[in-house]
């Protein structure tokens, strides 16, 4: 037959689904029919040829052509069906399993396929497979029955038997009618009516994520007693089984959603009569099953109703749902598929007279397009009912649907034993399920003693390890004793300053020992202390204290309260020394004392006070501990703020268990460098921090800190599995999961992940978790739904707050306990660990920090022209989304912020702002969060931006663009609308710092775009260089009134003098690890044999070995493994403050005799407190000690004190105000502006002031260090030599200006200048006392210049004004990071001059070298050849 045909709609159905998926997988039907007795191959082959030439439908071949599909029938032609030898079962299985895997093109050749099973001994098998676009279901069974009934024919008679059997294409040619017909309209108009305000597709499982169609098969009978229970129950009540069943699972999806409209799939026949249930063809269709449950309707009420429902959409079960479901998303801008489980009942069967000779069997398809097909069927007429659950791998486990199968049977058996039981009622699990979450799972229960305080736990690690370490804070420590001592002290004070069990104190302090006192001290008088961020806004301080009244307020910071105590250094000095450091007992039940209120984030706009009793603390630390055992011997990291529940943990279990507290600093708190010094300083073992916090503190491949540490306890926040893993990359730690909200004690609950699957773990001691509902009621193992704790550690409530602490702590009689509702959308795993998967109000976390979306809203609002304001998270950055009540009076983002941080907490401030005309709303007439936030793409828009045009600009703007990632944007855009937060701040600050630029975490909230931050910049350089000045006119007014210099180093022109070797014994070296020290080390181990004791700044001993072997190791190999601890000694001693250097060299100071301070910050921009701490401070210390202990001394200096800061040698004397600058020289009216040069500057004339008294002193001026001579090896921090970087920026700018074509260049090796420094200490004298060491063979720019020709580099000579222009042109391009190296030389129009009015001069220096035996080497090409490798 020939011709051309439309697609019927349930093929259209079927074609559709092939294009999405681009495979046939999900639409292949597979079976098979087996012949137990009298196999005939022949009589298989002439059967199924009468399938294949009386039904056309399985001639069917499918055309596209563009969007145009069509079918034809092809003529019969005999197929010659394969047959496959069969030798054993696993055969079988194998072949049947490649079978129902091969696809099949649906454009290309027969759309279905058989094969006969030989298995010998008069046995066989067809093997059917058809795609779903030419049968279905019920063809499948007609197949059966026209092959079984053919082949019985050729038995018995040896024909087939000739039936008439009806054409599919009387179904095309009807279905082409219908759509013309009235019916079709009548139909359409139904479906519009029934799916009418249909929102959002429902299921038991989300599933939003993109995930494959691979499905599996779970099949189960019922037992013949439950099976008879169900068919008499449907018999009583006039139910079908069908309807039954789909009863049970829309109450099951009702009440684990709380969805009371919903939709599933159910499948329909499609076949409106008898000659149609004659064909073989695809007639079925899926139909939207849409129930909508009442409250308190009854169960049976229920499927009476459904009984109606499916009878209705069957009368018109003919209209495609392709049509269906396009006319709902037009108008209810829906844009899923309407349901995602479909419930079927297969009653399609073939009866056979031999059941002995055939039977059959359905092969699960392996793929399915929905989340969960449940189908019910009794295929063998048995009487006995199966279910077939096919579900989708990647979505539901076996075990989960196993558990949904006994959710499903318990829901029948229950209405089975009560017939009025209502939907709301009705139990839906098992009782073996409650139990196992009841008893099972919340098997926690653990004795302890109740009546015991907190405070005794720390008094009991007192008297039990008094001389221990209780507690480090940067170089201080306390042991056990000592810092209950001084909390006795304390508590005594507050005592009399009349403090009563129960009283509230205010603390408000910096990181320091004093906070941890003053808390201990608060919970010894069994007061109740409240911690205040000292960083919190005035306004949110304010609200804290007149909520809560506290009797006394201890704080480092002003407040306007005439409560308060200043806690500086010198009252607790004072305290310490006026109080006893006994305590007498206070004589009150420790059950009725509160141990602390914390205040968090509050939707009402205010923070909220939880009340945490010290029975809530008490079992939280003892619980705990149980769980990650921290003990003595063990070092706690605390870098979590006092007002984060979690530090609670780094002091009470700590110092509850005899381990050491170490509390870091503000700065180790944030920066990984610093942290990873505090870490291997105080041998830190266990830390405790956020995933986003940790992953901050391991950025710039940051976690050295992690070596030692045993073990890692995240909270606060979820954790990612990616995380994880490389989290176990670089740490053997143990790693910990903590969850708990501050209502419940900080962890509720803990987990140790020994894989990177990653949960909340199962609940600690004497704590239960439950999942409810919305109705409180629980719900089953895995499923979703609120979070309630129940337990010792569960809070009173919130302070002064009975209307929300009713909302929240609520007694539950059904649990018989008083839980916390926690606002967290969690499930209970089949492990019964918690996994928490989101809020299920606008509570949100930020960087662990809990915030309400509420409380910035209603602040937000109280900013002048906001009419309406909607505040989301979005990648863990908080987003505002605004409307305004005037447009054209405009909204200025920056007053907002910083009208923000008056009122709220750093972490609580949206750093992006969106204008929106109006918000988008649901059909509820709610505002569409979702939606809204959604639409939200980046800050990104098509705008010019401003570039930098200034070099601290830039600066700034590189530091930018490389902590957010981002280049379009401007030095006017704010830093918080691209997408930042208060961590990026942070990084910002650390980067910042780094290239010499010091500002305040808080100065990017105040200053929040590069130009307000470069002007706040600015204003502090002036501000500085008013002290600059100052210090200059010091320096002048001292220089001039004082010629006593002139005495001290006028004898650096006496070339009659012979020097004189001396005998050197034991040295200390400072500056050990930089890269002229570390020469001097090598020289001096290689040219004498006395001990070299090496201070490393603030590190202890263990620290200062890893730090200075890891540079050795650098320079020389292995070479002095051997040394360090025999004549190498690092040791850890402050340089910068003369008490602390004198304790720390104290056991050393009689085994030296010559100190060489060679330490320096050598960067020529940065903050000047770093400079003069480091400079100016440590020459002082080092100048004294030499001069108390009669020590000789070299100190290091640089040329740079002549105010060139170039390049030592290039200079100009035409200049009038041009001078000279030899070994004999001090102040000679030098620019000494810059910090650098002042600052070493300072340090000599220190020195020299100490020589004037009588110090035995050397002072040694370097030249520009460079690469070692003897074999070329370049320094370590490459990248923060200056010269270097010069060099590298003219290399890459291939142009050089003119007017310095002349000047010459100076190399000065690093080993030779260590060697001449060692020769000078060789032979000190105090009458030859100044040296210039830099090498004076040098080499000029011509030379250099060929030097590069010669490895392919070439410089051109221009102008200056080419050289200025080209500058320009490289400041606005994408290259603009090139100039780095020289930005700092630029004049105000882009010119560059190295000459110099000052000649340094070094000639007394190289006449005295000569005499001991050393001059500088020459320069070879070889040399400047393997610099400028290293430099590109």
């Amino acid at each position: 037959m020939e011709g051309r045909y439309n697609l019927t709609f349930p093929q259209k159905n079927i074609w559709l689904e092939n294009k999405l998926y681009n495979s046939s997988s999900v639409n292949l039907i597979t079976g098979i029919i087996n012949i137990n007795k009298g196999f005939n191959i022949g009589y298989c082959k002439e059967a199924i040829n009468y399938i294949i030439k009386n039904n056309d439908s399985m001639r069917i071949h499918i055309f596209s052509n563009g969007s145009i599909v069509y079918q034809k029938i092809e003529d019969y032609v005999f197929d010659d069906i394969e047959v496959i030898k069969i030798e054993n079962e696993n055969q079988k299985k194998l072949f049947i399993k490649k079978f129902k895997s091969e696809d099949m093109d649906i454009q290309k050749g027969k759309l279905y396929s058989f094969k006969i099973l030989n298995y010998g001994n008069d046995k066989g098998s067809i093997l059917l497979k058809m795609h779903h676009i030419i049968s279905d279901a019920w063809s499948y069974s007609k197949i059966i029955e026209q092959f079984v009934k053919n082949y019985e024919s050729l038995e018995k008679t040896g024909n087939v038997v000739e039936d008439e059997v009806p054409s599919y294409i009387s179904y095309i040619n009807s279905t082409e009618e219908y759509k013309n017909s009235e019916k079709f309209s009548k139909d359409e108009e139904f479906w519009k009516e029934y799916l009418d305000g249909i929102s959002s597709k429902v299921s038991i499982k989300d599933n939003t994520k993109k995930i494959g169609n691979k499905s599996s098969r779970y099949n189960v009978k019922l037992n013949k007693e439950l099976n008879d229970k169900i068919i008499n129950y449907c018999k009583n009540n006039k139910i079908s089984l069908y309807v039954m069943f789909l009863t049970a699972f829309f109450t099951y999806m009702y009440r684990i959603t709380e969805k009371n409209d919903m939709v599933i799939g159910t499948p329909s026949l499609n076949r409106s009569n008898f000659k149609e249930k004659q064909m073989i063809g695809m007639f079925v269709s899926t139909l939207p099953l849409r129930v909508k449950i009442h409250e308190n309707i009854k169960f049976l009420d229920l499927a009476h109703e459904i009984a109606k429902n499916t009878m209705s959409i069957f009368r018109h079960q003919r209209y495609p749902y392709v049509k269906t479901l396009k006319n709902i998303r037009e108008k209810n801008k829906f844009s899923d598929n309407l349901y995602s489980m479909i419930l079927s009942y297969q009653n399609a069967r073939v009866e056979f007279e031999d059941k002995k000779k055939y039977d059959t069997k359905w092969y699960e398809n392996d793929f399915q397009n929905e989340d969960l097909q449940i189908h019910i069927l009794d295929m063998d007429n048995t009487g006995i009912l199966e279910m077939n659950y096919d579900y989708l791998n990647e979505l539901f486990s076996k075990k989960e649907i196993e558990y949904l199968h006994t959710r499903i049977i318990a829901i029948m058996e229950n209405a089975i034993l009560d017939e009025n039981i209502d939907v709301e009622n009705i139990e839906i699990m098992s009782k073996a399920e409650k139990n196992k979450i009841l008893y099972e799972f919340n098997d926690t229960k653990n004795d302890y003693k109740k009546d015991k305080s907190v405070i005794e736990l720390f008094e009991e690690q007192v008297k039990k390890h008094p001389n221990d370490i209780a507690l480090i804070f940067e170089n201080e420590k306390l042991t056990y004793e000592e810092l209950n001592n001084r909390a006795n002290a304390v508590a005594n004070f507050l005592i009399e300053n009349g403090v009563n069990p129960n009283d509230k104190i205010a603390i408000c302090m910096k990181r320091n020992i004093k906070l941890i006192v003053t808390l201990i001290a608060t919970l010894k008088c069994r007061a109740t202390y409240i911690p205040i961020d000292i960083t919190y806004p005035s306004e949110r301080i304010n609200y804290i204290l007149n909520n809560s009244k506290p009797k006394i307020i201890i704080s480092e910071k002003e407040i306007n309260n005439e409560t308060i105590i200043y806690a500086n250094d010198e009252k607790f000095g004072e305290i310490y020394e006026k109080f006893s450091n006994k305590l007498d007992k206070i004589d009150v039940k420790s059950e009725n004392i509160n141990s602390y209120i914390i205040y968090t984030s509050g939707s009402t706009g205010n923070p909220k006070g939880v009340v945490i009793s010290n029975s809530n603390l008490l079992n939280f630390i003892i619980g705990i501990n149980k769980k990650v055992n921290i003990k003595k011997g063990d070092n706690v990291a605390s870098i979590t703020t006092v007002c984060f529940d979690i530090f609670g943990l780094e002091i009470w279990v700590t110092l509850s268990y005899g381990a050491t507290m170490v509390l870091a600093n503000e700065v180790e708190c944030v920066n990984g460098n610093e942290l990873s010094r505090l870490c291997e300083k105080s041998n830190v073992s266990i830390i405790q921090t956020t995933p986003t916090k940790l992953k901050l503190l391991l950025n710039d491949n940051n976690s050295f800190f992690m070596k030692n540490i045993k073990k890692v306890i995240l909270g606060g926040e979820k954790i990612g599995e990616e995380f994880i893993d490389k989290l176990k990359e670089i740490t053997k730690a143990e790693i910990y999961d903590g969850y708990g909200p501050s209502e419940t004690t900080i962890y509720s609950t803990i987990k140790k992940l020994d894989s990177s699957k990653v949960n909340a773990g199962k609940p600690i001691n004497n704590t239960y978790i439950y999942i409810l509902d919305s109705k409180n009621r629980l719900l089953p193992i895995n499923t979703s739904g609120q979070l309630a704790i129940a337990g010792d550690s569960v809070s009173t409530g919130y302070y002064k707050n009975d209307e929300i602490t009713r909302k929240s702590f609520v007694y539950d009689k059904n649990l018989g306990k008083r839980i916390y509702l926690t606002g967290d959308l969690c499930k209970l795993n089949f492990s019964g660990e918690l996994c928490v998967l989101e809020r299920i109000d606008l509570q949100v976390k930020v960087n662990g920090q809990r915030v309400e979306l509420q409380e910035i809203e209603k602040n937000i609002n109280k900013f002048h022209n906001i009419k309406n304001n909607i505040v989301s998270l979005k990648d863990n950055k908080l987003v505002c989304f605004y409307t305004l009540k005037e447009k054209e009076n405009g909204f200025d983002k920056n007053s907002m912020i910083k009208f923000l941080y008056e009122k709220l907490p750093i972490y609580m401030i949206p750093g992006i702002f969106v204008l929106q005309e109006k918000f988008p709303m649901t059909l509820n007439g709610k505002i569409d969060r979702k939606k809204l936030c959604s639409t939200y793409v980046s800050v990104e828009e098509n705008k010019k931006n401003i570039m930098p045009s200034t070099k601290i600009q830039d600066s700034i703007y590189k530091v930018w663009q490389k902590v957010i990632k981002k280049t379009n944007f401007g030095v006017n855009d704010n830093f918080f609308e691209l997408g930042t937060d208060s961590l990026d701040a942070i990084k910002i600050q650390i980067e910042l710092l780094n290239i010499g630029i010091h500002i305040e975490y808080e100065d990017l909230f105040k200053y929040p775009t590069i130009i307000e931050l470069e002007k706040m910049i600015l204003d502090k350089e002036l501000i500085n260089k008013a002290k600059y000045r100052k210090n200059i006119e010091l320096i002048q007014n001292n220089y001039s009134n004082n010629k006593k210099y002139n005495e001290v180093l006028i004898s650096n022109s006496d070339e009659s003098y012979v020097p004189k070797k001396i005998k050197v014994k034991n040295i200390l070296l400072t500056g050990a690890t930089g890269f002229l020290g570390s020469h001097i080390l090598d020289e001096f181990m290689k040219n004498e044999t006395g001990k070299i004791y090496c201070i490393v700044r603030e590190k202890n001993d263990k620290d200062c070995t890893q730090r200075l072997r890891e540079i050795l190791n650098f320079y020389f190999g292995d070479k002095y493994d051997d040394e360090i601890g025999n004549r190498i000694i690092p040791i850890t001693a402050d340089i910068t403050d003369y008490e602390k250097l004198k304790d720390g060299i104290n056991n050393i100071i009689n085994d030296i005799n010559l100190v060489v301070n060679s330490a320096a910050c050598v960067k020529h921009h940065g903050d000047t407190n770093f400079f003069k701490k480091i400079n100016v401070d440590s020459a002082y210390a080092i100048a004294k000690l030499c001069y108390e202990k009669k020590l000789k001394l070299i100190h290091i200096s640089t040329v740079s004190v002549s105010g060139n800061a170039f390049e030592t040698s290039n200079y100009n004397l035409k200049n009038s105000k041009g001078f000279t600058f030899d070994e004999t020289c001090f102040y000679k009216n030098q620019n000494l502006e810059n910090v650098y040069v002042c600052t070493k500057f300072k340090a000599e004339q220190i020195v020299l002031d100490y020589m004037l008294k009588g110090l035995q002193a050397n002072i040694v001026r370097i030249g520009n260090l460079t690469n070692r001579y003897s074999d070329l090896k370049f320094q370590y921090n490459a990248k923060d030599n200056a010269f270097a970087n010069r060099i590298k920026t003219l290399i890459s700018l291939k142009i050089f200006p003119e007017n310095n074509k002349d000047m010459y260049l100076e190399f000065t090796p690093v080993d030779v200048t260590a060697e001449a420094i060692i020769k000078i200490m060789q032979y000190f004298n105090v009458k030859h006392n100044m040296f210039h060491l830099y090498d004076n063979k040098h080499v000029y720019i011509k030379r250099f210049f060929e030097i590069l020709k010669k490895e392919n580099i070439e410089i051109k000579i221009v102008t200056q004004e080419e050289f200025a222009k080209k500058i320009t042109q490289v400041a606005h391009s994408s290259k603009r990071d090139i100039l780095a190296g020289i930005i700092n030389d630029l004049g105000k129009n882009n010119e560059l001059n190295y000459l110099s009015n000052i000649k340094i001069k070094c000639d007394y220096t190289i006449s005295y070298l000569k005499k001991i035996g050393f001059e500088w080497p020459e320069i070879e090409d070889k040399y400047i050849i393997k610099y400028i490798e290293n430099v590109k």
